[in-house]
């Protein structure tokens, strides 16, 4: 039998989680529209937004793995956790989703800002060569 403290502060843990979660999806999403708009300050916050998220997170798995590491607490002997855990799980796979499709956006940037610097290279160096007034 659980810990009717423990339990609720497994519940709780759980439930702030979920809560960081939803926050970490709205970010990866806010990261998607500055990535289409090129807004790479912008895209900077949000990255520094989601660090501070994930640390948070880590804090707060270890708090529920110390609920229950104790022996007190377990996630089958709790069925209200079967539905926290199941919004767990799918804001984990919008998580991944979203990500994947920003990570393919930002090799896209990537690549057209490393094309456009050649291109700026070059025509520096045709500027050099054959003088800024031929171009």
């Amino acid at each position: 039998m659980t810990d009717t403290s423990t339990t609720e502060t497994l519940i709780a843990h759980v439930k702030h989680g979920i809560t960081l979660l939803e926050e970490l999806h709205l970010l990866a999403q806010t990261q998607s529209l500055f990535l289409e708009a090129g807004d790479l300050v912008g895209m900077t916050t949000v990255v520094e937004a989601k660090e501070n998220l994930v640390s948070q997170l880590l804090a707060t798995r270890s708090a529920v793995e110390t609920c229950l590491e104790d022996g007190k607490s377990e996630w089958k002997g709790l069925p209200e956790l079967k539905s926290l855990k199941e919004r767990a799980t799918y804001l984990l796979e919008r998580i991944a989703a979203v990500e994947s499709a920003n990570q393919s956006q930002l090799e896209m940037l990537r690549a057209r800002v490393i094309e456009e610097s050649q291109k700026v290279q070059e025509l520096g160096k045709l500027r050099k060569t054959y003088g800024g007034a031929a171009l």
